[in-house]
């Protein structure tokens, strides 16, 4: 049934699992389409959704079934965090390091515990989602450091 590699991450358990993806969803996706275009979101993120789906499925038992999308919002995040330290040069990369670790832990670790959340979903889609942006920024670096702006002092 691989059609289930699409459908479930189209799908939420309520109305409230819902709208909690929707906000961070929207904002990665409006960042990811404004900086990168067509090909990373919703195209690459879209591919990275189903194989995230497959990677998570692979790691639990047959009888289990996921159910959102918060596994790609989770990649949408891990990307944006990759290239976020490549690319963004204009403040030391330890400034840059305290900022990634701050916004991981501010809006992507859980301040409670839920028993319906599959958080290892959510630690696949961030690995993936790293893995992604390392792989796209090192494919991109000389378009990214073309455009970048010098200023001296």
């Amino acid at each position: 049934e691989y059609w289930r590699l699409i459908t479930s991450f189209l799908i939420h358990r309520d109305v409230n699992h819902l709208a909690s993806n929707c906000f961070p969803l929207a904002i990665l996706a409006y960042h990811l389409y404004g900086f990168f275009g067509p090909l990373v979101y919703p195209l690459g993120t879209f591919a990275m959704a189903i194989l995230v789906t497959a990677t998570s499925l692979m790691t639990y038992e047959p009888n289990v079934n996921l159910l959102g999308i918060s596994g790609v919002v989770y990649t949408m995040a891990g990307f944006w965090l990759a290239v976020f330290l490549f690319v963004e040069r204009s403040s030391s990369a330890a400034s840059r390091w305290i900022r990634a670790i701050g916004f991981t832990l501010a809006m992507l670790v859980p301040s409670q515990i839920d028993a319906h959340v599959s958080y290892r979903t959510h630690t696949i889609g961030l690995c993936w989602g790293v893995v992604w942006g390392v792989l796209y920024f090192l494919k991109n670096r000389k378009r990214f450091y073309e455009k970048e702006v010098v200023v001296w002092e």
